[in-house]
């Protein structure tokens, strides 16, 4: 068995000293105690070993227990290991990242593979923070995540909480459809099971249910979906029925399809980039002005809620004529329209925010950007420093 170092580099493992006491003195905070144990190695109690690679880890229970849930389950109690945790099915390269995490808060990740694979073992012990660093990563590329090779290895219920993620932001569905089917395959194949329609559809049958077939156009569903034979074509039948505007209520209960997974995801427009800075603003009462300009987009497309990086920063939307406003109502960063709000392509519309009394603002040089996020373009201008997202859904006509 092969005892795999900690990261080294996180901090200096030459032991620091100060003149009242030893390095527990000589550290400022708890994270920085931390990364020295994490470093070191020393005064570790527990193994956490990998049968499958021949490897094993040194860790301190307590980081582990005060980090998941599952593991302080594991680790405690009746039935708790003593000194040597064994994990089956996770990598050397996924506990490594993940014990960066629990003792940094922090974790590098060098490709996509690597994120899905970690995203897995985090999904799998309930280690939200590892979580959350991975879809950052995953978010940015999420076509060529659910294209990666890793994901034909992850397990069902990760594969699962992946595609139940309204934010997940794929140029369409038929990019989850083909990941489902190559996980499909790929356990049918480990299984060493004979390859056949019958059992693609039963290993996938409830990951299919989050596939938002009715978003698609008839002609997307006909070119692309029928050819997969992942669904009898009485099944497509039914489907491209509903797809044309009949209640999805009338389809079979045979046929996996989610009644609650009938509108599009949410996709996230960030209208953060500006000019040069330029100078300071104080706000002396509260104050509304136009935050976001000349906004315009490629496509029609329904907003739900913007985000801003003031805490208490109130926004809206309206439309250049002044006449049609967004109501919303504010929690935190994000400003929730009370109903959505739906901007035309080829017209103008503005973001209006209200600024309360002692805020700073940052101004920058005005100026023109544009952002796109899938097939949607969005052009605006803009002359304060200040992050903001738009969320929203394409509003595309299912019939042609």
């Amino acid at each position: 068995m092969v005892e795999t170092d900690m990261d080294e580099s996180a901090v200096t493992t030459v032991k620091p000293r100060c003149q009242d006491g030893g390095w527990q003195l000589a550290l400022q905070n708890v994270t920085e105690r931390l990364q020295y144990l994490y470093s070191t190695r020393e005064h570790t109690d527990l193994e956490i070993v990998l049968p499958e690679y021949d490897e094993k880890f040194k860790a301190h229970r307590l980081v582990l227990i005060m980090s998941s849930p599952v593991f302080e389950t594991m680790l405690t109690g009746s039935m708790a290991v003593e000194k040597e945790l064994t994990l089956y099915e996770d990598s050397p390269q996924a506990i490594r990242r993940l014990l960066d995490c629990m003792y940094k808060d922090s974790m590098d990740l060098e490709s996509i593979d690597e994120a899905l694979e970690v995203y897995a073992a985090a999904h799998k012990y309930q280690l939200d923070v590892a979580r959350r660093i991975c879809s950052e990563l995953l978010d940015k590329k999420p076509d060529d995540v659910m294209g990666a090779d890793c994901v034909s290895m992850i397990r069902k219920e990760t594969m699962k909480n992946l595609l139940q993620r309204e934010d997940l932001e794929v140029s369409s569905e038929m990019v989850l459809l083909n990941a489902i089917i190559t996980w499909g395959k790929a356990q049918i194949y480990q299984r060493e099971e004979e390859p056949c329609n019958s059992a693609l559809r039963k290993e996938t049958e409830d990951l299919l249910k989050e596939v938002r077939f009715m978003t698609m156009s008839s002609d997307e569903f006909i070119d692309k979906v029928i050819d997969t034979d992942i669904f009898s074509h009485t099944e497509c039948i039914h489907i491209l029925k509903c797809i044309r505007g009949k209640d999805i209520s009338t389809i079979p209960e045979s046929i996996p399809l989610n009644p609650s997974a009938i509108h599009r995801r949410i996709f996230k427009a960030d209208l953060g980039e500006v000019g040069k800075y330029h100078h300071t603003s104080v706000c002396e009462a509260n104050i509304e002005c136009t935050v976001c300009s000349e906004i315009r987009t490629s496509e029609d497309i329904m907003v739900y809620q913007i985000e801003s990086d003031f805490p208490r920063l109130l926004t809206n939307i309206c439309d250049e004529s002044g006449e049609n406003w967004s109501e919303s109502y504010l929690n935190s960063r994000f400003s929730t329209l009370k109903e959505p709000f739906v901007m035309e392509k080829g017209r103008t519309y503005i973001i209006n925010g209200v600024f309360l009394s002692k805020t700073e603002i940052l101004c920058s040089e005005d100026g023109s950007y544009t952002t796109t996020v899938g097939d949607v373009s969005i052009s605006y201008d803009s002359c304060y420093k200040m992050n903001y997202k738009l969320y929203f859904t394409p509003i595309k006509s299912k019939c042609r």
